[in-house]
């Protein structure tokens, strides 16, 4: 289950309440959104757990290559389950990040990977892909039976060539925006090679397109605090395993609602940047900022409630000085610190918010997933925007080409 707080915002009026209310029935209605309808898409489901069980039997570890909407998910999903150990991510074209994969592969024979791009023609994914290939081919190693693709099932570079060796090739749906592409088979076959429920996860799903007032709220919330210029919101995750739940919902805040037009191509209303922060860590790094600096920012705290009973218990024997936080276990203790950061913020006035999570278990995460996705996309359907294109960011693809094909 999950719950929802917040001190110091003023109360949603009925005219935005209702607003957000008829955008998230707008978005429910919207026949063009396939996000929507994930959970019903029974082969996404069934395709990425029988792959994902097969590499999972044959295979020891596993790299995805991807970036961006292809994965931040997975990464997240990684933490949250704790396949750090089975599971990489090459994302960025860096060569020494690439020097820390290849000496984490313990035995390039038992490692499977994946391609992930939604267009097939992503430069980062496939610069990684064709170095990645090389390394296979250095060991004389196939790469047919180890290789699993996901991509839009329509001609492109990806796709011709995944079906020209005839790999499985896994569906992202022509109809899923890459950022919101978390629950098709971009995070669902990495998960079902983690060992996740997939079951689970996707009864969690389905569980998140029930919860319309709580996302109305979530959606009311967040056009008071534009309204009021809060233009910095800080997704303040507490758990470090929910490090890359704040790196991939700063993707999907941002490229879904900063827009220069809404749908009548007249001036879009401002919306907020997004921060993600994390744990205790940032309390001893932006804490000052928040309570201090200028009054432009909404923190959104993320809890997880059954981490108060979770952890080993701090011991009394080195530091007596310090024994008021002896006898609790460590959960408590980071809960305790979340908690007081909230307070510590309610008493100066800023305005807080908190969503509280019983667990991240499979259902909880996917339930978690999926509340975000419709948040942020209900959102963009109150501010008359499109939260589903990204034109900003197509003169940067067009300079890059220009650039390498001048050489």
């Amino acid at each position: 289950m999950i719950r929802f707080i917040s001190s110091n915002l003023p109360e949603a009026d009925v005219q935005t309440i209702q607003k957000s209310s008829e955008a998230f029935d707008r978005l429910l209605n919207d026949q063009k959104i396939g996000f929507l309808q994930i959970d019903k898409r029974d082969h996404l489901w069934s395709e990425s757990q029988l792959q994902g069980s097969r590499l999972r039997s044959n295979y020891d570890q596993m790299v995805l290559v991807g970036i961006g909407g292809s994965s931040l998910g997975p990464q997240f999903l990684s933490d949250v389950f704790g396949a750090s150990e089975k599971f990489f991510v090459l994302d960025n074209p860096d060569p020494i990040y690439w020097n820390r994969f290849t000496s984490w592969v313990k035995d390039w024979s038992k490692l499977s990977f994946v391609i992930v791009s939604k267009s097939g023609k992503t430069l980062e994914t496939l610069s990684l892909a064709e170095v990645l290939l090389e390394e296979f081919k250095k060991r004389n190693l196939a790469i047919k039976d180890r290789l699993v693709v996901v991509t839009e099932h329509q001609t492109q570079p990806l796709y011709s060539w995944a079906s020209q060796i005839g790999c499985p090739i896994l569906e992202v749906p022509l109809d899923v925006g890459g950022r919101f592409s978390v629950l098709t088979p971009v995070g669902l076959l990495p998960a079902a090679f983690m060992g996740v429920d997939l079951d689970s996860l996707r009864r969690g799903v389905s569980e998140a397109l029930t919860q319309k007032d709580l996302i109305s709220k979530l959606v009311a919330q967040s056009l008071i605090s534009f309204k009021n210029e809060k233009w910095i919101t800080a997704f303040w995750c507490y758990s470090s395993v929910l490090r890359f739940y704040g790196l991939w919902m700063q993707q999907l805040w941002a490229e879904s609602l900063a827009k220069a037009l809404r749908d009548d191509k007249t001036p879009a209303d401002r919306a907020s940047t997004p921060l993600p922060l994390v744990g205790a860590l940032d309390q001893h790094s932006i804490l000052q900022q928040l309570m201090e600096g200028a009054n432009d920012k909404w923190t959104f705290f993320m809890r997880v409630k059954n981490y108060e009973s979770s952890g080993p218990v701090v011991p009394s024997s080195a530091f007596p000085e310090m024994s008021w936080m002896t006898g609790h276990k460590l959960g408590y203790i980071l809960n305790a610190e979340q908690q007081a950061s909230y307070e510590a913020l309610n008493k100066s006035g800023k305005w807080v918010s908190q969503i509280s999570i019983d667990s991240l278990d499979a259902q909880g995460v996917g339930n978690l997933l999926m509340l975000s996705q419709l948040w942020v996309a209900t959102l963009g359907y109150a501010l008359q925007i499109n939260p589903f294109d990204q034109p900003g960011v197509e003169l940067g693809k067009r300079l890059i080409r220009e650039m390498l094909s001048s050489r």
